[in-house]
């Protein structure tokens, strides 16, 4: 069963490509310095004639902050929309407005030997932790510290709804970000939660044995599908019952109830996404951290075939859609054990350096260990646990393959998808914002979504 919504928004490739002409036609200077953004010089010329023309049409945008900001504008590399969208506000460590702490699962006997190694190899090598301590700098040059601080996106609930209200959307978004995260790209991960977000929340918990189900998913040909559509419904019933982040199972979710977390500025809990989780693999170099379920593709599996002998052992083939997936056992094959290869460390030597074949989960027992360690290495570059997060898997995106339109930070993400709908609808981006805030209309891609709008597992962060 499929419940479908009425304020959908999705519109027809030539009504998407009418609006965009409107647009441009009205706004002819917005336009020209959305579309010269990129390009150094002529996207700041643009950009400054756009500010000009809004201060003379607005005498209200007339403020200091604006004019400076305007100002940095112009400084090369600096885009067009600094001033407008006053991207000054929300960098750094953002406040804590959570409401609680989710709890780990903690078992009986502690957590896993393999863990339990790696963590004592980081607390007592300074060479390990100087590895992790270069990487999350790195990061923190790009968009690390920045990622998870969503006071402007917070901000801007309240402008439209006031303090209680706004904070109150602005919570019950980000625990859809969370709940619509897995196996999601970042700008995708935003539109879609923004359906679930206009929903009617009286009807929703009418739904709520639908949504536990995993019956409650996205209309066919909407853009806001995934595969984990199902996963996601079950999540997403959670939230509506008010209880995602607390009183459930401390097994349940742990990766996207950590995301929301993060991103209302917990000072505990983390995603340990898998490009985290690859680093952390990676960097241990422990063959018990090596995947026993890899999706690899068709050249792997011919190289590595032709390099060692009886490697079939080691590798599932199934036909998907006519096309074959190749799912590698490398724990099998390379761990010490009855089923190891007899050319195991050749094998290691051979995949080492290949982030799919790592472990890209950690297991329930490791989750809070991990988090545990995490916030120790903040600690000590003056982050708070999700910064540092953040600040590793930017700072090792080449590394672990993370999607380059996932890197930057979380609200300039959600800023650049408004921007997109406000050019295709012929809207103020304000508009659009306050469309969505309100629960009118979601932000949908229109007509232009096609299927290579969802990632693959390499593609994506959460």
């Amino acid at each position: 069963m499929r419940y479908t919504s009425s304020v959908l928004g999705y519109q027809k490739p030539i009504e998407t490509l009418q609006n965009i002409g409107d647009f441009t036609r009205n706004n002819p200077l917005e336009a020209s310095a959305l579309a010269t953004a990129p390009i150094p010089l002529v996207g700041d010329v643009m950009g400054l004639l756009a500010d000009t023309k809004m201060y003379m049409q607005k005498p209200e945008s007339r403020t200091l902050l604006n004019a400076g900001l305007t100002g940095l504008g112009l400084l090369p590399f600096v885009p067009y929309g600094v001033g407008r969208t006053k991207k000054m506000i929300g960098k750094g460590k953002a406040p804590d407005r959570t409401e609680t702490v989710v709890k780990r699962f903690v078992a009986p006997k502690g957590t896993s030997a393999r863990m339990t190694d790696f963590l004592n190899r980081v607390r007592n090598s300074p060479k390990m932790r100087e590895e992790f301590f270069r990487i999350a700098n790195q990061g923190a040059k790009l968009s690390g510290k920045d990622w998870y601080n969503t006071e402007r996106l917070r901000n801007k609930f309240i402008d439209v709804l006031g303090k209680k209200e706004g904070h109150q959307a602005w919570s019950q978004y980000m625990q859809m970000i969370g709940a619509t995260s897995p196996n999601m790209k970042v700008p995708q991960n935003i539109r879609t939660a923004s359906y679930w977000f206009t929903q009617d929340a009286n009807e929703m918990i009418k739904r709520l044995d639908d949504f536990k189900a995993g019956k409650m998913v996205p209309p066919k040909g909407s853009g806001y599908g995934s595969k984990t559509q199902q996963y996601q419904s079950t999540l997403l019933g959670d939230v509506f019952n008010k209880n995602f982040i607390d009183n459930i199972d401390p097994k349940r979710a742990s990766k996207p109830r950590g995301f929301s977390q993060s991103l209302m500025g917990s000072k505990q809990n983390i995603a340990i996404d898998m490009h985290l989780q690859r680093l952390l693999s990676m960097t241990s170099q422990d063959p018990r951290f090596l995947h026993s379920s890899a999706v690899v593709g068709s050249d792997f599996y011919n190289q590595i075939s032709k390099k060692f002998k009886n490697m079939d052992d080691y590798f599932k083939v199934t036909d998907l859609n006519g096309k074959k997936v190749y799912n590698f056992n490398a724990k099998k094959a390379v761990a010490e054990g009855k089923n190891q290869h007899p050319d195991a460390k050749k094998i290691f030597r051979f995949i080492k350096n290949k982030p799919q074949i790592w472990d890209d989960k950690p297991l329930h027992s490791e989750y809070g260990a991990l988090e545990e360690l995490v916030g120790e290495l903040a600690k000590d570059l003056g982050m708070s646990p999700a910064q540092f997060q953040a600040a590793l898997w930017v700072g090792a995106a080449n590394k672990t393959n993370v999607d380059a339109n996932s890197l930057r930070a979380f609200d300039d993400i959600f800023e650049e998808v408004v921007q997109k709908r406000a050019i295709e609808r012929g809207l103020d981006p304000n508009e659009v914002f306050r469309q969505f805030a309100t629960k009118t209309t979601p932000l949908s891609l229109g007509g232009l979504l096609g299927l290579n709008a969802f990632g693959t597992d390499d593609e994506v962060i959460y």
